[in-house]
């Protein structure tokens, strides 16, 4: 069986979608489409938040013991009218995808209770970027790990391959795409590090090879 992943999900939800209010018809929505996959052979947790540059961003990351347990969820009969229910809160498609995150489960980064906002970032390559590129990008990226896991404010951080391919404006086709996730203590934390020769003398190990890099981060909550 392939190793345990974590399942990203990015969706637009609709305008005064208050989700966040379990007593209000959204919100009731929401918690009925988490009990669903909470209950599933083969989940872990469930940590969702809104993005904190576009609030109107769900973003989820859930954990399972592997892409084939999700999968199973997603060949079920059942899923086409959980999708239907799930539709009813959003504003449009959205992408889906998995990572095969180091440590897992990442609990400490996705956690409210230990990081009170996540960086996400993800980084994308030519779909010609080899294994052994890919073993050398992510030895690179440990490098910076260290570096980023003792600045103030951090709380932790996780990294790993997206499993699938990914299509991104920066790349012809298909993409690879690696993503590294941080937690913080606060957004103004993380920014401040940026600022520091620590960071400006070691943010190349995340730069070798990359055709694009995105940041945002996501203030989660665990369900």
């Amino acid at each position: 069986m392939s190793p345990p992943a974590t399942e990203i999900a990015i969706f637009p939800l609709q305008a005064g979608a208050t989700i966040e209010d379990p007593s209000s018809p959204a919100g009731s929505i929401w918690k009925s489409i988490l009990d669903t996959v909470a209950a599933l052979d083969g989940f872990q947790q469930a940590y969702w938040g809104r993005q904190i540059e576009n609030p109107t961003m769900l973003q989820i990351a859930f954990n399972w013991d592997s892409v084939e347990a999700h999968q199973k969820f997603m060949a079920d009969p059942s899923y086409g009218p959980f999708l239907k229910h799930f539709g009813s809160l959003l504003d449009g498609s959205g992408s889906v995808y998995h990572a095969n995150f180091t440590p897992h489960p990442p609990k400490d980064v996705f956690s409210s209770t230990s990081s009170a906002v996540t960086e996400m970032a993800t980084m994308y390559f030519p779909i010609t970027f080899s294994s052994d590129d890919q073993s050398s990008y992510t030895e690179s990226c440990s490098k910076f790990i260290k570096i980023v896991t003792g600045a103030d404010g951090c709380t932790g951080a996780a990294a790993g391959w997206v499993i699938e391919e990914l299509e991104h404006t920066s790349v012809e086709g298909k993409a690879k795409a690696f993503m590294l996730v941080i937690g913080w203590g606060r957004v103004e934390e993380h920014m401040a590090f940026r600022e520091t020769q620590a960071f400006k003398e070691n943010i190349h190990f995340m730069r070798n090879g990359v055709k694009s890099m995105e940041m945002h981060h996501v203030k989660y909550q665990l369900h």
